[in-house]
């Protein structure tokens, strides 16, 4: 949500710094793209078909869904079609997790009919390698593996994640939520980039905490030796908290559950990794002991790639550092973990603020390593992304009213020119194609969690009520990312047809 729009909390500031700049919408056919040229650009989106309800899988989607909705575009999924507009065109391709079967299944696609052609995983690298150099009209895109691609792969782009700096900002969390009491570090194994990214940038965030709090921080380092070992890791974290630390940053897979499950047994705090874990296990015994965790926005980068095609009707061939600077990774918020976290959040907003600028060493600086034309390019016409949830009734209410108020204040929101509103079918349809596991409930944060998936930066809550002769409108808008309440009214009348008739009003004031 961007900052201009509702300037009410640091939190929200620190939140907002996150996001990506939205596209100007302008150019939505490429010149000298390909098969773009012929036509709407279509992007083909391969996923592990054994990963569909996987966190990872789901963060692609956000993603996807944010494009679509941003370039007015389709996505054609296994789920059917949702459109936002006929401009762009993306089809999420499952495929098996073998990479010979992954490649053989490649070989059989059409792969000249699309522009660009994302492989989501490490998985895809050695596939993608083997066929890009036949389709030379279509880019291809490695997310979130290592390594250099071919030189002569003028048509390849592997896109990194690094995620150093959001181990610094959560070194900086950890420290300025214990206040200088022992902090632990528990890894799955021993290797280079676990101590290069996710340990130096801890170690270095909660010592650069300790220089800003005048306090000391004793740290403790262990390994399990596996990121397939649960046991090991709860038994490890347990010994870490029996002797006094207070929170623990785990990055090992499997083991990290029972460091996770530790925490949450002797009530103190844990750092989860990869995922926004505090959400993906909100209702599990331990979370509500994760304080955060440090997250990768593989739908960012998926984002990213798509604008910097249809801005400049090319994507950079090579290998691409993205990290904190372009909000492709960071530390998770989320309504659950939100109040344990805002008295640290001033201090976590100054300290990211200062990595983005460059004032604080840092051993990734993405901000000089992914130099696209899109990004540089202003915001024109950017707007926020909204949806209105089902309106809830009180007694003696007719709940027939429902779809209508709906539906209304849908039209008004849109109607003012500053909000793009995802409707009721698409917001269904959308949540069947990226979580068909989700338990979706009345409660408040869940709906929130709808929200994130479906790529929306708030949620508009309803609520009719009737005291007396006078029915009364609640209604207030709602931070996906946080739970917070950024703007609020409420009206009153005698008349509910007068409800309705005053619908521009309501949106007007939550505006203001």
């Amino acid at each position: 949500m961007k900052k201009d729009k509702f300037p009410i909390l640091s939190l929200l500031v620190f939140l907002i710094a996150a996001c990506a700049t939205p596209p100007t919408g302008e150019k939505t056919k490429p010149e000298g793209a390909g098969p773009a040229s012929k036509g709407p650009p279509r992007i083909a989106v391969l996923i592990v078909a054994e990963d569909l309800e996987s966190s990872f899988v789901e963060e692609i989607m956000i993603g996807v869904s944010r494009t679509a909705q941003e370039f007015e575009g389709t996505i054609v999924g296994r789920e059917g079609t949702i459109s936002f507009g006929e401009k762009l065109e993306f089809t999420v391709i499952p495929t098996a997790r073998d990479k010979g079967e992954i490649e053989d299944e490649l070989w059989n696609l059409d792969l000249a009919g699309y522009s660009l052609v994302f492989g989501c995983g490490f998985l895809y690298r050695d596939p993608l390698i083997a066929v890009h150099r036949e389709f030379l009209e279509t880019h291809f895109v490695i997310v979130d593996t290592y390594g250099d691609v071919p030189d002569e792969g003028k048509n390849l782009t592997n896109l990194e994640f690094h995620m150093t700096d959001a181990a610094f900002l959560a070194g900086v969390a950890a420290a300025a939520k214990v206040g200088g009491k022992p902090i632990g570090f528990i890894g799955g194994r021993d290797l280079s980039f676990i101590r290069d990214e996710f340990l130096a940038g801890f170690v270095q965030g909660v010592e650069y905490a300790d220089s800003l709090q005048g306090t000391y921080t004793e740290l403790r380092i262990e390994f399990v030796g596996s990121f397939n070992d649960r046991e090991q890791g709860y038994q490890m974290a347990m010994a870490m908290y029996s002797s006094g630390v207070e929170c623990i940053y785990q990055a090992a897979g499997l083991s990290g559950i029972g460091v996770l499950d530790a925490a949450g047994e002797v009530g103190k705090w844990s750092i989860g990794v990869d995922t926004d874990q505090g959400l993906e296990f909100a209702e599990a015994s331990f979370g509500e002991w994760i304080l955060t965790s440090t997250v990768k926005r593989w739908g960012t980068g998926l984002y990213l790639v798509c604008k910097e095609f249809l801005s400049t009707g090319k994507v950079p061939p090579g290998s691409h550092v993205v990290g904190l600077a372009e909000g492709c990774v960071d530390i998770a918020i989320n309504p659950y973990n939100t109040p344990n976290l805002l008295n640290q959040w001033d201090l976590i907003a100054s300290v990211r603020g200062d990595l983005e600028r460059g004032n604080i060493p840092s051993a990734v600086k993405s901000e000089e390593t992914t130099v696209w034309k899109s990004r540089a390019e202003p915001a024109v016409g950017d707007k926020i992304s909204i949806t209105v949830n089902n309106p809830e009734f009180s007694t003696g209410i007719d709940t027939s009213y429902g779809p209508t108020l709906q539906k209304a204040l849908s039209t008004a929101f849109h109607e003012t020119g500053r909000y793009r509103v995802i409707s009721r079918q698409q917001r269904d349809r959308l949540l069947e194609e990226i979580s068909a596991s989700l338990d979706i409930t009345s409660d408040e944060k869940k709906q929130l969690e709808v929200g994130r998936l479906i790529a929306a930066e708030a949620i508009v809550f309803v609520d009719l009520s009737i005291v007396g002769s006078k029915y009364i409108l609640d209604t207030k808008i709602v931070d996906v990312g946080t739970g917070i309440t950024i703007a609020a009214s409420s009206e009153d009348s005698d008349d509910i047809e007068q409800i309705f008739e005053g619908l521009a009003i309501v949106v007007r004031n939550l505006g203001n």
